[in-house]
């Protein structure tokens, strides 16, 4: 449930977006997308490029850049990002339950009492320092490809 961009709608991203491409409804395997800056001597360009791939190799325009459905892939965010938003959010944190749902944050709070109980400050204090938090993107396209 993610934005679905082209890419002249990705470029538009910030710097370090990722994204996952899918072309004729298939995910290009093993080839995430990143937005960056390439730099010459006199000049900072905004490029796409893989995330992982060999120094020094160039992006070609295959077509399924060029005609592929851009997925930004979602980082996670500090939890004071998490408590200043109005939006529902979501966690994960080793060695606890992981909330895959978007819900209110005082419901994750309420949840992460609940299943701790004698732990209740600790999982907490894991949660808060340690979780992976993510917030509910506004607008998100429910439409899978």
């Amino acid at each position: 449930m993610s934005k679905k961009l082209n890419i002249i709608e990705a470029m538009k991203m910030p710097i370090g977006t990722e994204f996952e491409v899918i072309f004729n409804g298939e995910k290009i395997s093993n080839n995430t997308m990143i937005i960056s800056l390439a730099l010459t001597r006199t000049k900072e360009y905004k490029i796409i490029d893989w995330k992982f791939h060999p120094k020094d190799t160039v992006m070609k325009p295959y077509d399924f850049l060029i005609n592929g459905v851009f997925i930004p892939i979602q980082q996670p965010v500090s939890f004071m990002e998490v408590v200043k938003t109005k939006r529902k959010v979501k966690v994960e944190c080793e060695g606890y339950f992981k909330v895959r749902e978007y819900r209110c944050l005082h419901e994750i709070l309420q949840k992460i009492i609940d299943n701790n109980f004698g732990e209740e400050d600790k999982a907490l204090n894991n949660f808060i320092t340690k979780g992976k938090w993510y917030i509910e993107e506004s607008g998100a396209d429910s439409n899978d490809q």
